[in-house]
């Protein structure tokens, strides 16, 4: 098993956060591949753990984050009144972005 460093990465935009995390592998290499994992509704980041750790085994850096208005545990800013399929893909072009 691979050690990790956990760190939080939130994005910024002129209205809004996007809170998440990184996982790395902490193996000393430069440069890793990167799965960026996105939550279900009504969810957020955190139950992603799991997997984030396997994928760091595998020499992959993780990145989960929570959806504005996602879910009740959400971190990131936003209702979930105002969530929808049309915001959840405004995140996650600001995350590929």
């Amino acid at each position: 098993m691979c050690a990790e460093r956990i760190e939080r990465l939130n994005i910024h935009t002129d209205d809004k956060l996007i809170y998440g995390t990184i996982h790395i592998p902490d193996d000393g290499k430069a440069t890793h591949p990167l799965v960026i994992m996105s939550h279900g509704f009504n969810g957020a980041h955190m139950p992603q753990d799991p997997f984030a750790r396997d994928l760091v085994s595998a020499g992959y850096m993780a990145y989960g984050f929570d959806f504005c208005g996602g879910g009740i545990a959400s971190r990131s800013s936003g209702s979930l009144l105002d969530m929808s399929v049309l915001t959840e893909i405004e995140d996650l072009n600001e995350v590929l972005d």
